[in-house]
């Protein structure tokens, strides 16, 4: 896994046309935290061999904007992507009880971690 400060996007859709949305996130030793303008995710990851997951709870912090899942506004979600490069990192993740709601994140390495 590779510690850093990413910047954030995910879509529930793969093409990024549907329900979308921007942040930033820190992963640093198997954790990672950040968010943005109106939700907080916090959680663990694990890389394995093939695939990093991982369980992130996304829970809404203001009422500025609404959620890409249509009436969730704190939830778990768990997370299976790949790092590429070191700078990237895609994966998907799945609403815990909810396998119709699946978030699309795309992840880009903008700075090392303190």
């Amino acid at each position: 896994m590779y510690d850093g400060i990413y910047e954030v996007s995910f879509s529930t859709s793969p093409s990024r046309e549907h329900d979308f949305g921007h942040g930033i996130v820190t992963i640093k030793d198997g954790t990672i935290n950040g968010g943005d303008h109106a939700y907080v995710y916090r959680g663990h990851l694990k890389a394995g061999e093939e695939k990093t997951t991982g369980r992130i709870h996304v829970s809404k912090w203001s009422l500025a904007t609404t959620s890409v899942f249509s009436g969730l506004d704190d939830y778990e979600l768990d997370f299976s992507g790949e790092f590429s490069d070191g700078d990237s990192l895609n994966g998907s993740g799945t609403v815990e009880g909810r396998t119709d709601l699946t978030l699309h994140v795309f992840a880009h390495k903008v700075s090392d971690a303190a």
